[in-house]
């Protein structure tokens, strides 16, 4: 059986980044170490002291992401996001850690955004936040969960009911005007960071479309 080498995530099409990379590299004949391109220019490849007498073979090989690369692009995600944001005053950033530890698809937190509004006397907090999660066989991709005030979203419509209920001075009649207004609010607001926190993936990564899975489980990509 095949297995997708993406998870199936929130986000509208697939954002793929640390995928393997095909790099050249320079092989010396007598102890076999291997001298990349990226890491040398042409001029101090000329000055490299190896083994004497040695002979250098050019080949090709796929190199997946070093752990250092990784934790560049994280910061790198990090920086994007803030740049996005830098202008709008009622959405604010913050860097998360957390992570969910599944054994395949690994997905760990790196950033929020989170905005909020006050409904009588109640907040009401709208968060995005944005995940890096593991792939099967290379790479990884950028995927979301959105939170209605620390509550995990699922694809039920928001209810506050509860928080107006518990936590309200206001009488049973505006509980339920505001919890409707509440609603209506975080709805538009969930759809608005989606769009926002796409927009902050599409820079940093390569967006894949899913073509199709076939019977045996293997799903097919293509390139927006």
């Amino acid at each position: 059986m095949g297995t997708s080498n993406f998870a199936r995530g929130n986000t509208s099409k697939v954002f793929a980044v640390l995928m393997n990379t095909e790099e050249t590299f320079k092989e010396c004949s007598e102890c076999g170490q291997k001298h990349y391109d990226f890491e040398y220019s042409a001029e101090s490849f000329k000055n490299l002291t190896c083994c004497e007498g040695a002979t250098f073979e050019e080949e090709t090989e796929y190199r997946s992401a070093e752990s250092y690369e990784y934790d560049d692009f994280k910061e790198y995600l990090r920086e994007t996001a803030q740049e996005e944001i830098k202008n709008r005053k009622n959405i604010h950033f913050k860097e998360e850690s957390g992570s969910d530890n599944d054994r395949n698809y690994c997905a760990t937190d790196l950033f929020s955004f989170n905005t909020s509004k006050m409904f009588g006397d109640i907040e009401v907090e709208v968060s995005i936040i944005g995940q890096i999660v593991s792939a099967y066989y290379e790479g990884a991709s950028l995927d979301f969960a959105v939170e209605f005030n620390d509550e995990e979203y699922t694809n039920d419509e928001p209810d506050f009911e509860w928080l107006f209920e518990y936590q309200s001075d206001m009488n049973k009649g505006l509980q339920v005007l505001q919890n409707r207004n509440a609603v209506k609010w975080a709805e538009k607001t969930k759809t608005e960071l989606i769009e926002l926190i796409e927009e902050v993936f599409t820079k940093v990564s390569q967006p894949l479309n899913v073509l199709g899975t076939a019977s045996n489980g293997e799903t097919f990509y293509e390139k927006v």
